[in-house]
């Protein structure tokens, strides 16, 4: 039956009803990534000594060209030594992509690759139909290079391609090309061609087989072909399979045309660790670390856990203390919240904006502890809150009087400090009840040159010396973060710049921390304003130079990438999907101020929202309850069952803001009404009360069954901001719903993010309730 079985498929393959590789037995631990472009991918940069150095042999390629000076034929394999592509080539990223790959894979894997690229030429010499043509127009100096692949570069990497399929498996491809088709917007659909031709020839399915293109150099800004890096980045929207590799902080050569050396093994390096993660090997940290607004961070570590606090503001519980092992994988285990005012349960004013702001973390002798300050009035007062576990329960130790964006600092001899404001200090009685009187002083005053923003003091003690970071943004300039040094609190300081660095397509980082880590290095946590989402983090070396705490890559820019200081965690999130089965929520979760407990209830795979004080819009209603959005692109679902709704009740889903959008569902005389809504709020300053509220119908629906299923998605990509809506009668089919609503940030209002929200208020009757289910969160990572 064997026997049988062998001779009809090679009968198959020989009518050409079998691919190729079905008679290989390949090694399924053999993975093979298939690389093509023109200059930057064929590699430009001179190979230097360092790119000859030890080189491992699981690190394999195959020849598409003769190499008689290397010893190499082509089509077989061999130790990738550098030149890849063809003789007389320079360095690539492929020679760093593979590189990286077998240094995180286990020692059981091997990696090869397929190299062809063209210096100076257009996508449509890699396109079926039109490689014909390209040949017979091709300059002079192409002429050879077109030569050396028999005039079908297309055709040799298939070739290859299915010689390399019967040893090992195609895991992915990888394309650097763009510049010779620089703002052509069509180019996305060429690629996607090439793709397709590629995956129908080779007996590919995308979903295995990843495409990866690197943007094109930046040069800061002056790259000579920069404005193509739009159009790459569009290329996920046309091909799903797609993940754009940036080149921000990528060295270039003098024509901003070309990498160096030193940018191809950067680029190579980010290729590689995207690949490892669509592989479920994550290494790295991929900024921003947390794509979410998570301002004023404080970070410390205990044993093998940093901890993380952020400002919440009006959210309730506030001061969520958030942990990860590795940078990148974060949960929220605890939080509090305030009482003091009738404010902070939307009576007699609100705290939009206000309440819980830039929280302290330290831990001394066994307890951890958290010091902030509310912008409030009355409940304006700095709470210093402890606990033994940072995860456990938290009890208030004192309240004293107001300091602005403070820090807490428990010094090698027990005492203990507070550096708040721009350059103030105080000590604190050791019982931590108080101030102690006479020691509220002026530690530095600010030099002629800080005309604008310095605050958001973080102090710590390392080798002896005192280092205060503070974020500074003079007026007219960029923000950046500063670093005070000291031998003593007594002074004298010195000063410095520690990071100046845009990131992403967004401004200026600045404000935050830093923090030792469990590998022996340092680390930087630092904000960064991103409009519609707020303000996320940025995770980055922090290097000791000279004895001060330089911050970012080795050319001072925040990475795209950063190793994680340990491998291997589970994934762990501030955000979640939620069947509603447990008798508590979810830490995910946030009210909008504090919540009436008896008008909500969670169990049973519902969420439950009752009416229980009347409100005249979403802004005055109790019991909102939202999470945080996420960024580049994320998207939230929920069935809605509103049979019990009353008539004046409204329910459904937001993106909960100052000026936010909704989908809202109210009781009709023939049934229900969606409506999907803008709306805005306007707040006194004195005691943050609404003065005015507006919402605009932009459609509507009319139905008659109980349950409905309402999502909404957000795009925070560069130039984005938008969130668009849906609706489904049967939880399967979707249709829009609506207009795409623009989101932003004001710091004037609510200084927050965008939330995801579910909500019912009434406004004319109380008892009416909305049952919430099968809660569905998710997040694409489009970068």
């Amino acid at each position: 039956m064997k026997n049988k079985n062998r001779i009809l498929k090679y009968l198959m393959l020989a009518l050409g009803l079998l691919p190729s590789s079905a008679m290989a037995q390949a090694d399924p631990n053999f993975y093979i990534y298939l690389c093509f472009g023109q200059s930057n991918m064929e590699g430009n940069a001179k190979i230097q000594p360092q790119d000859l150095l030890s080189i491992d042999s699981r690190f394999q390629m195959m020849a598409a060209v003769d190499n008689p000076a290397m010893n190499r034929k082509m089509g077989e394999w061999s130790v990738a030594v550098p030149p890849l592509c063809r003789p007389n080539t320079g360095l690539t990223p492929v020679d760093y992509f593979g590189r990286t790959l077998v240094k995180y894979l286990p020692n059981n894997i091997k990696v090869g690759v397929i190299h062809v690229a063209i210096g100076g030429c257009k996508i449509e010499a890699y396109m079926t139909d039109s490689i014909g043509n390209y040949v017979k127009t091709a300059p002079d100096w192409m002429v050879p290079m077109l030569a050396a692949y028999d005039n079908n570069p297309y055709q040799r990497i298939v070739t290859l391609a299915r010689k390399a399929q019967k040893q090992g498996v195609i895991k992915g491809i990888l394309l650097h090309q763009g510049e010779s088709n620089c703002g052509q917007e069509d180019w996305p659909v060429k690629v996607k061609s090439v793709y397709d031709h590629l995956l129908k020839d080779l007996s590919l399915k995308a979903e295995d087989v990843p495409l990866l293109a690197g943007e094109v150099v930046r040069a800061n800004g002056g790259g000579r072909c920069i404005s193509m890096n739009p159009i790459i980045n569009r290329l996920p929207e046309v091909i799903p399979t797609a993940h754009v590799i940036s080149s921000e902080g990528c060295s270039n050569a003098s024509d901003s045309l070309h990498f160096d050396a030193a940018g191809y093994r950067m680029l190579g390096k980010r290729y590689a660790y995207e690949m490892l993660h669509l592989m479920g090997h994550d290494v790295v940290v991929k900024n921003p670390m947390l794509w979410a607004d998570v301002p004023d961070p404080d970070v410390i570590r205990v044993g093998e856990y940093y901890y993380l606090v952020s400002t919440t503001m009006h959210l309730m519980p506030g001061a969520p203390v958030m942990r990860s092992k590795d940078f990148q994988n974060w949960e929220t285990v605890s939080f509090d919240k305030l009482t003091d005012s009738p404010k902070y349960n939307m009576e007699k004013g609100t705290v939009y904006g206000r309440g819980q702001w830039a929280t302290s973390l330290k831990y001394h002798k066994g307890k951890f502890y958290a010091l902030f300050a509310p912008n409030d009035n009355p409940g304006g007062d700095t709470y210093l809150y402890s606990a033994d576990k940072a995860e456990g329960e938290w009890k208030l130790v004192s309240r004293m009087k107001h300091f602005h964006d403070a820090s807490l600092f428990f010094d090698d001899d027990d005492r203990v400090y507070v550096v708040y404001g721009t350059g103030q200090i105080c000590e604190l009685k050791s019982d931590l009840s108080g101030v102690i009187p006479g020691t509220d002083r002026i530690l530095f005053k600010r030099e002629a040159d800080e005309t604008g923003l310095l605050e958001g003091s973080r102090m710590v003690k390392h080798d002896g010396k005192y280092y205060l970071t503070m974020i500074s943004w003079p007026a007219g300039k960029a923000r950046h973060q500063v670093c005070y040094r000291m031998d003593s609190l007594n002074g004298p300081l010195e000063k410095k710049t520690i990071l100046l660095s845009s990131f992403g397509g967004f401004p200026y980082v600045g404000q935050g921390t830093i923090v030792d880590g469990t590998d022996g290095n340092w680390y930087g946590i630092i904000f960064q304003d991103r409009g519609g989402v707020g303000r996320v983090l940025t995770c980055m070396p922090c290097r000791w130079i000279d004895g001060w705490p330089m911050l970012g890559d080795e050319n001072g820019h925040v990475p795209t990438y950063m190793v994680k200081p340990v491998l291997g965690e589970a994934v762990k999130t501030i955000y979640a999907s939620d069947e509603f089965e447990g008798s508590e929520l979810n830490k995910a979760w946030q009210w909008n101020h504090n919540p009436i407990d008896h008008a909500w209830k969670v169990g049973n795979g519902k969420l439950t929202l009752k009416v229980a004080r009347i409100a005249h819009s979403i802004y005055d209603a109790p019991n909102t309850i939202s999470q945080r959005t996420m960024g580049p692109k994320s998207s939230v679902s929920v069935q809605v069952d509103v049979k019990h709704l009353k008539k004046g009740d409204y329910a459904g889903l937001a993106v909960f803001n100052d000026d936010g959008a909704l989908l809202q569902i109210e009781k009709t005389a023939l049934g229900y009404r969606l409506s999907q809504k803008t709306t805005s709020v306007q707040l006194g300053q004195k005691d943050k009360e609404i003065q005015d509220y507006k919402e605009e119908s932009h459609g509507q629906l009319e139905f008659v069954k109980d349950n409905i299923w309402l999502k909404i998605n957000a795009d925070f990509r560069p130039g984005k901001d938008i969130a668009t809506f849906e609706y489904s009668l049967d939880g399967k089919t979707w249709k829009t719903i609506g207009l795409p609503f623009k989101m932003g940030y004001d710091y004037r209002r609510f200084f927050m993010g965008a939330r995801f929200a579910l909500f019912n208020y009434g406004t004319k009757v109380k008892g009416g309730k909305a049952e919430f289910k099968h809660f569905c969160y998710n997040v694409k990572d489009m970068r």
